[in-house]
Formats: C-alpha cells, sequence, structure tokens
C-alpha cells in the first residue's frame, strides 16, 4: 500500500512539474522570434496587398472608360467630330461628351485653381524618379474628376481648347488610383495614362509612333505601365536593357 501511494505522490510530482509556466528567458525568446518572424513577413504581405488593389483598380478604370467612352462615340460620333468652341474648351467636352457616361463623385467643371478641391500633386514623378517637368494639371486647360470607385482623374484633349487627333490621339486620361492628395503620385505606381483615340480608348503602345517613352520600363518614364499592368496583371516592370 505504501509503495502504490508513493507511485501516486511520485505521479503528481511529475504532473505539477509539467503545468509549469515558461520562464522568463523563454518568454523573451519567443517574442523575440515572433518579432523577427513579423518583420520578415508581414512587408511582403502588405506590399503584395497594394500591388493586387492597384492591379485591380486600372483594371476596372480601364473597362469603366473604354465602355464609356464606346458609348459615347456610339451616340456622338467620333471625337475628331467633336464640335467645341475656344472659349469652351475641355471643360465643353468633358461636360458633354464624357461625364454623362462615367458615374462621377465630384468634378472641377468651371473650377480653377484653388477653388477645386481636386488638387494634382505639384510633385509628380516618372517611375525612374525622375521630377514631372513643368506640366500643371491644374491648369484650367485641364479638367479633373474622381469616379465612383474613388479614382481621381484627369482629362485632356490634344489641343487646348479642341480636338486635334494628331497620330490618331485626340487626348488623354490620367488615373491616379491612389487620389491624388496620397503618395506615391508616381508613373507606374499609383498614375496611369490611357489614350483617347477617334475610335476609342486605348494603351499606351498601341499607337504607330509608340517609343521607350510609351513603354514599361523601371528606368524610363513609365507612361507604358497601365499596357503592362492590364497584360501581366502585376506591377514586377523590367529595367531596359542597355544593350
Amino acid at each position: 500500500m505504501k509503495k502504490f501511494c508513493g507511485m501516486l505522490n511520485e505521479n503528481s510530482k511529475r504532473t505539477h512539474s509539467f503545468k509549469k509556466g515558461f520562464t522568463l528567458a523563454e518568454t523573451l525568446i519567443t517574442i523575440g522570434i515572433i518579432g523577427v518572424t513579423s518583420v520578415l513577413v508581414i512587408p511582403p504581405i502588405i506590399n503584395k496587398y497594394k500591388e493586387i488593389v492597384t492591379v485591380n483598380k486600372v483594371k476596372k478604370f480601364y473597362s469603366m472608360i473604354s465602355q464609356a467612352m464606346a458609348l459615347s462615340i456610339l451616340e456622338n460620333g467620333s471625337p475628331q467630330s467633336w464640335s467645341v468652341s475656344e472659349s469652351q474648351g475641355v471643360n465643353f467636352i468633358y461636360n458633354s461628351y464624357v461625364k454623362p457616361y462615367v458615374k462621377i463623385n465630384e468634378d472641377c467643371l468651371n473650377k480653377t485653381g484653388s477653388s477645386c478641391s481636386l488638387q494634382v500633386s505639384s510633385n509628380l514623378t516618372y517611375l525612374d524618379g525622375e521630377k514631372w517637368g513643368d506640366i500643371d494639371f491644374n491648369d484650367a486647360k485641364y479638367t479633373k474628376f474622381k469616379t465612383s470607385d474613388g479614382i481621381d482623374v484627369v482629362m485632356g484633349t490634344s489641343g487646348d481648347t479642341s480636338i486635334n487627333c494628331n497620330n490618331s490621339n485626340c487626348g488623354f486620361f490620367w488615373a491616379d488610383v491612389s487620389g491624388f492628395n496620397k503618395k506615391p503620385n508616381q508613373v507606374g505606381r499609383d498614375m496611369f495614362y490611357f489614350i483617347l483615340t477617334p475610335t476609342g480608348v486605348t494603351l499606351p503602345n498601341e499607337l504607330a509612333q509608340a517609343d521607350d517613352d510609351t513603354k514599361c520600363y523601371l528606368n524610363g518614364k513609365g507612361l507604358g505601365c497601365s499596357r503592362w499592368v492590364i497584360e501581366h496583371s502585376n506591377t514586377k516592370y523590367e529595367e531596359k536593357s542597355s544593350d
């Protein structure tokens, strides 16, 4: 009987020893492992998520603006036939031939400068990091609007006050998928270029005179990155070979 009770006491001690918690050192090591793992794992997950959001927004905008302009051209004729007076300019074109076909939350119609709440950043850069230049998209010769999906857009024509379809380029749309007021404000990252032609909206490189500026290279302007995103469903751009 004593031997049996002794066995019970020994088992009880062992069970009790198994129930001991982590020591401080073990806890700190565990926290450290979790911290290192988070540093290594979380950023790539966040970046991948951002890439997916960007790709989906670019595709959605392209589909939307293509369908909208196709319907406008069907009802109003080719952009090169759209009538507009010099005093009306791009605002008239936008109001008559674009706005009725796009779901818009806000626009800058008949507003210029700071009176328009949609302000394009003055710190725009190309994909290679070079500053955009002296183009001011807040100038009255451009119009700006926000789609129902929250995409900020600049529209311009190939003529300051009228449509002039030189080389089939009648105008353009610059879509900022993260919004004008959010960084990076960079071509190929959140700013994407779409071209209005006599037959509808197209992507860079589809025009006969396409050159390196309208292609998508990490060490280039990145104007053609809208095409890359549509065709490859990612933003893993390549560098232009020096050969």
